[in-house]
């Protein structure tokens, strides 16, 4: 697999990402309804054309279909993150290892709505996230709620919303009063899609997100609190 972004104005923010995928599933004979599998996923990145992020990741899961609408996946994860680029001082290293739970609740809410189906979803995620340095240790809570609907001409809307609150463990490096930091995270997500065979497909996103972080620097900046809206065009294709 392989992102790619490249900004007209400002080469700082280019990011391209490599990488390599591999699924094992196992359904068995006797419960056709459940299935057992793994998955590793390793990528690199690069930031303004210079090396960034490697991580390797591994995620045992378990999907079960209760019913001809309903199916859940209850999953973990381990994540390994190696960042590419030296740090000043040692508490800021984010090199570490993320563990996670979660589980993901898809309904088939109407079917056969122009030959596909109108689902939703329900998720949450849990991670531990552990580094090397102090800075960046925390506990993340991600709840998120989407809307898949199929449009004539093979067009599809699909709508998420998602809430990500974040404990971080030690006393914060940045704030004035050396607090412990807490961000809530809330971000939309509203989607395009329009296929136009079983191997190309174009999509138009635009992600609105607000963050909010009780960090106050000692002049009254707020470093970790941002509104921010991306537009996005994207050209996919499989093969």
């Amino acid at each position: 697999s392989t992102f790619d972004s490249w900004h007209t104005d400002i080469d700082e923010f280019d990011v391209q990402t490599y990488g390599a995928n591999l699924y094992l599933g196992y359904t068995p004979p006797s419960t056709p309804r459940l299935s057992l599998g793994v998955r590793y996923d390793w990528d690199h990145s690069l930031l303004a054309n210079d090396s960034f992020l490697s991580r390797h990741r591994i995620t045992p899961q378990i999907d079960f279909r209760e019913t001809d609408w309903t199916r859940t996946t209850l999953f973990y994860q381990i994540d390994v993150r190696d960042y590419r680029y030296p740090v000043s001082d040692r508490r800021l290293d984010r090199d570490g290892i993320t563990h996670a739970v979660g589980a993901v609740q898809d309904f088939d809410l109407v079917k056969n709505l122009f030959n596909r189906n109108l689902t939703t979803t329900l998720s949450y995620r849990f991670e531990d996230v552990g580094t090397d340095g102090t800075e960046y240790d925390a506990d993340h809570h991600i709840f998120a709620v989407g809307v898949g609907v199929p449009l004539p001409e093979d067009f599809t809307f699909d709508f998420t919303s998602e809430w990500e609150v974040q404990f971080y463990r030690n006393r914060d490096l940045f704030d004035r009063d050396r607090s412990q930091r807490r961000d809530l995270i809330h971000t939309l997500l509203f989607g395009l899609t329009k296929k136009f065979n079983e191997q190309l497909s174009a999509r138009f996103q635009i992600e609105v997100t607000d963050a909010d972080s009780n960090v106050r620097e000692a002049n009254g900046r707020e470093p970790f609190s941002y509104d921010r809206v991306i537009y996005g065009l994207s050209v996919l294709y499989r093969f």
